[in-house]
């Protein structure tokens, strides 16, 4: 991974699907790694719009178009293409349940999109 990946925007703000693309395919990575986070992307925003009852074109990410979240989606996508995986298991995916502890204390888990990306898994 190069250094493009460093500094991505320096805005807490949230992003838009093709802000992150963009971002993605300025990095110069190989092609495979560039996929198989674009497709991370793609199948993450597509869960969005589902639980919002909105369009791939209209949804924002919060916390997965945080700069350490597209590191971390694109490290992953790195070594997934360097390593030649070809299939990737987990267990069931936990969502809207129980609680957490955080640094900002004990949180209530919220219903997300997860429940979307569990179809597409």
């Amino acid at each position: 991974m190069n250094n493009r990946l460093k500094s991505l925007s320096g805005r807490r703000q949230v992003k838009r699907p093709e802000w992150i693309i963009s971002v993605i395919e300025n990095a110069k990575l190989d092609i495979s790694a560039e996929n198989i986070a674009k497709n991370i992307y793609n199948v993450i925003g597509k869960a969005e719009a589902d639980v919002h009852g909105a369009s791939l074109a209209t949804i924002h990410f919060h916390e997965v178009g945080r700069d350490d979240a597209v590191k971390m989606i694109v490290g992953i996508s790195v070594a997934i293409a360097s390593l030649d995986i070809d299939e990737i298991y987990c267990s069931h995916i936990h969502d809207g349940h129980g609680s957490v502890k955080c640094s900002y204390g004990v949180l209530q888990v919220a219903r997300t999109g997860g429940g979307s990306n569990e179809k597409a898994v």
